[in-house]
């Protein structure tokens, strides 16, 4: 089956969001175990600004 481009935009783009919602995920429990931004950066392989700025994680 032959998509068109407009299908594998909104693919690609439901791929991202599951990516990114994986990586949020993924900050967000390494963060609850109590794991420092800097550990969680290292074990994920982001940088600390990523793990900063990953959207719906508060820092208090």
């Amino acid at each position: 089956m032959l998509l068109t481009g407009a299908q594998r935009a909104e693919i690609e783009k439901a791929r991202a969001e599951k990516v990114e919602q994986a990586r949020i995920n993924a900050v967000s429990q390494l963060l609850a175990t109590g794991m420092d931004v800097a550990q969680v950066a290292q074990i994920l392989s982001f940088t600390v600004e990523e793990v900063i700025s990953c959207p719906l994680v508060s820092f208090v």
